[in-house]
């Protein structure tokens, strides 16, 4: 059977679809790729909808935001997320495999020294003190949950400003204007790979409400795919998914994105360590 597995291009999209594609491949299935543009988010899932892809990494919050656009109510448990993507979905004939472990969310960070200094280790420690400080943060930060719009309605913290990344450049450089000094804190996402190559550098506020909605990985695809796959698709995809920690994305992150190396090479590598069905 031949499966078409799409990607985004972005360094852990393309990683995570080389992941799923190669052991597909491996599982005995014939793999086709198909690589998305960022800027097209919605794309992979329209394509998926139309029976031109048969599925693609996703990230739970991100899909539910195209099928259940309400943010101040996206579920924090992973399974409950899964539910409801896949009760919103299944009207159109696709399906949610099971998640992986790691959830990429939105986190505020500073430097190591910064939140030493003042306290900070999770996000209630703001109160009182953010009223005075500076933030960057994406075009987006005041509408979403894991970002200014959950921290003022969830949390009661409000930064004094707020600057936004608008360009390819300014967001390369969320960590470099904490190192700078020229905001107090940046909202980053929690499985960039500069976090594995400076982890005791910055500080990320913990979500110490656990408000924020779940972000794990799953695998995209319909019923028509799984039912003409077999059981192989779902138990290569459950098997390869265990080892899919935030620490393990972060270092692939941190290869792709700041050592440059092939996404597929990545991917075969991170497989090498990984006990598929046979």
């Amino acid at each position: 059977m031949t499966l078409k597995v799409g990607y985004r291009d972005t360094p852990e999209e393309e990683v995570l679809g080389h992941i799923y594609g190669k052991a597909l491949r491996q599982a005995g299935y014939t793999v086709r790729a198909a690589r998305f543009t960022s800027e097209l988010e919605e794309e992979p899932l329209k394509e998926l909808k139309a029976g031109r892809i048969s599925g693609y990494p996703e990230h739970l919050d991100t899909v539910l935001g195209f099928v259940h656009p309400t943010f101040d109510s996206q579920p924090v448990d992973v399974e409950e997320a899964r539910r409801l993507a896949q009760a919103k979905l299944r009207q159109d004939g696709l399906a949610v495999l099971p998640p992986a472990p790691f959830s990429r969310n939105r986190q505020v960070a500073f430097p190591a020294e910064t939140a030493a200094r003042r306290d900070l280790q999770q996000v209630s420690d703001l109160r009182g003190k953010s009223e005075s400080m500076t933030v960057q943060g994406p075009t987006d930060c005041h509408f979403a949950m894991d970002c200014l719009a959950g921290f003022e309605q969830l949390y009661g913290v409000y930064f004094e400003s707020i600057s936004y990344t608008y360009t390819d450049a300014e967001v390369r450089n969320r960590f470099k204007v904490l190192d700078e000094g020229k905001f107090d804190a940046s909202f980053v996402t929690n499985t960039d790979g500069q976090l594995y190559e400076d982890e005791n550098r910055y500080t990320l506020l913990e979500d110490d409400k656990g408000v924020l909605p779940a972000g794990n990985v799953v695998f995209m695809t319909d019923e028509k795919t799984i039912d003409e796959a077999g059981e192989g698709l779902e138990s290569t995809i459950t098997a390869v998914q265990k080892g899919l920690t935030l620490a393990a994305m972060r270092r692939m992150n941190a290869e792709v994105d700041l050592e440059g190396k092939d996404p597929a090479e990545v991917a075969k590598r991170y497989l090498e360590g990984i006990e598929l069905p046979s």
